[in-house]
């Protein structure tokens, strides 16, 4: 920012501390909702929401910044973001005005204590508020060692006509969901005996799903043997949908998400059959090929 250059900012609350967005970046201001959970997303990725035909990683700055220590869930608002270079859900406790700063309202910039932020935080001062202006381009993953590495797909991602026959099913109590041709077996088991695949497909090895997400595993499992195309997989889940294969519009990864999830997992974001719910497709191809890589 030039000695006589101005920005429009919109200013927000969150966690008892002032932020600040570019204002023209901004596509609305939508009450809080209900979020899809995303397994191995960062901690200040909160889950992913969509607003109407369009997909938004929904992210906590102070998470972000390494200002507090777990993110909060419960948001009032989310800000939405909408640019070529980012779309994504900003969570707020309360949104203010849209305010005009220049370089003589700046502080002292902060430098938070976080890998993924590299540089200090520009503050500003107004109306006795002290704003953090956090670019919000590093949100991709500018400040990170590997971001010479082209983004997969475009900022944002929107849901399309494209229709996929997926398997709905709980992993963890997270809803999930799978391309499948078909499923073969279910069997229900207890603790270790989870882990052999079933008799009917000998040979087919049973993915523990929850612990390769991230996530903590339930006593009891469901494993399952499924086809795509012309291969077989096994895995556990907690329970399958009523109606085990049905079809769904499904959309890309979010940029957002397929620069911090490595290796990528996910081949999409499909509708649920709950009106507004969103299902993580699972690739079991990537997710069979990360198990074997550990």
């Amino acid at each position: 920012m030039t000695a006589d250059q101005q920005n429009e900012v919109l200013i927000f609350q969150k966690n008892n501390r002032f932020f600040g967005c570019p204002a023209q970046a901004v596509r609305e201001v939508i009450p809080g909702r209900d979020l899809a959970q995303v397994p191995l997303a960062p901690k200040w990725v909160l889950g992913v929401l969509r607003d109407q035909d369009t997909i938004y990683p929904a992210v906590d700055m102070g998470a972000f910044l390494g200002l507090v220590d777990a993110p909060d869930s419960a948001t009032n608002r989310f800000i939405l973001i909408d640019s070529d270079q980012l779309c994504c859900a900003i969570a707020a406790d309360l949104v203010f005005n849209v305010v005009v700063l220049g370089r003589a309202d700046s502080i002292e910039p902060l430098t938070p204590a976080t890998d993924q932020w590299r540089d200090a935080v520009p503050r500003f001062k107004y109306d006795d508020k002290e704003l953090l202006l956090p670019d919000l381009q590093s949100l991709i993953g500018d400040e990170r060692e590997d971001a010479t590495k082209p983004m997969a797909g475009a900022a944002a991602s929107s849901i399309t006509d494209d229709f996929r026959y997926l398997l709905e099913f709980f992993a963890a109590g997270v809803p999930l969901a799978a391309a499948v041709s078909s499923v073969h077996s279910i069997a229900n088991v207890d603790g270790d005996s989870a882990r052999e695949p079933p008799t009917d497909q000998p040979g087919v090895p049973t993915t523990p799903l929850s612990e390769s997400l991230g996530l903590q595993p339930s006593e009891t499992f469901r494993t399952l043997v499924v086809q795509r195309e012309q291969r077989f997989f096994g895995f556990n889940v907690d329970a399958i949908s009523r109606s085990p294969i049905s079809r769904h519009k499904i959309s890309p990864v979010p940029a957002l998400l397929h620069h911090w999830i490595t290796p990528m997992v996910y081949a999409g974001i499909a509708l649920g059959t709950t009106e507004g719910s969103l299902l993580l497709v699972v690739d079991l191809e990537r997710i069979s090929g990360k198990l074997s890589a550990v």
